[in-house]
């Protein structure tokens, strides 16, 4: 599914960013996904980690994250998208930013 390729894009991108900085300790899921009226498509998309460090770091990433993951996305679907992330630190359970 789109979905699908939408998560394996995103992780692709973390592994090459993070390879051995970021152990396995994320995941990640697109948790929103709405077609808005100009015809974009709205993705919100979580990167959940365990640490507090962990988020600050991929929170200084996500300039880099972004614009690497929503040129494949919109390569591979074929439309203009806006792509949000959410790091979600889960060792407070709280969102630590946002980017869109």
């Amino acid at each position: 599914s789109d979905v699908d390729l939408v998560d394996d894009i995103v992780r692709e991108k973390i592994f090459r960013r993070f390879n051995q900085e970021l152990p396995y300790q994320w995941t990640n899921a697109t948790i929103g996904w709405t077609e808005l009226a100009n015809g974009f498509l709205k993705i919100d998309h979580a990167i959940y980690v365990y640490r507090p460090t962990h988020a600050r770091l991929v929170q200084g990433a996500l300039p880099h994250l972004h614009r690497r993951a929503l040129r494949d996305i919109q390569g591979v679907l074929h439309r203009d998208c806006h792509l949000a992330f959410h790091v979600l630190d889960k060792s407070v359970d709280r969102s630590v930013d946002r980017t869109e």
